[in-house]
C-alpha cells in the first residue's frame, strides 16, 4: 500500500491567501483547527450529521469533518471567525451590526448545544446574504 505524498495546496482562508503544507486527504477540519490555530469551527460527531464543523467552501456550506483538503484548492474557504469578522451584505448591517436574520439565527442558536453553534451560524451564512437587514 503506498502512502500518499505531502504537497504545498493553496487556497484563501478567511480572505487571506494561504499555501498548506499536508497530504490532499487531510479532513480540511484538521488542517483549520491544527495548522492554522482556527479553532472556531468545532469536531462534533465526525460523520457529517451534527453540523458543528461546517465552513463556506466558495459561499457554500461544507462539513470539514469530511471534506478533504485537496477540494478547497484553489478556492475560497469561511470559518466562523472569518464571519466574525465580515461587515456588510454578507453578515451584518452597515454599521458593523448583525443583521436582522443573522440575530435571529444567533438567537435560535443560543438554544442549541454549545458545540453545534459555530457550525449553525456558518451554514446559515448562505441565508443571511439573501437578506442582510
Amino acid at each position: 500500500m503506498s502512502q500518499m505524498a505531502e504537497r504545498n495546496i493553496r487556497l484563501t482562508l478567511n480572505g487571506a491567501a494561504r499555501e498548506i503544507y499536508a497530504e490532499d486527504d487531510t479532513p480540511l477540519i484538521y488542517v483549520l483547527r491544527n495548522q492554522s490555530g482556527l479553532k472556531g469551527t468545532r469536531a462534533g460527531c465526525g460523520m457529517n450529521q451534527c453540523g458543528s464543523c461546517h465552513v463556506l467552501l466558495d459561499g457554500q456550506s461544507v462539513p470539514a469533518c469530511d471534506t478533504p483538503l485537496w477540494a478547497a484548492e484553489g478556492k475560497h474557504v469561511v470559518t466562523v471567525e472569518g464571519l466574525a469578522r465580515t461587515k456588510g451584505v454578507t453578515a451584518a448591517s452597515p454599521n458593523g451590526e448583525p443583521s436582522r436574520v443573522l440575530r435571529g439565527k444567533l438567537e435560535a442558536m443560543e438554544r442549541d448545544a454549545r458545540q453545534q453553534r459555530r457550525g449553525v451560524w456558518a451554514a446559515s451564512r448562505t441565508g443571511a446574504a439573501r437578506d442582510p437587514q
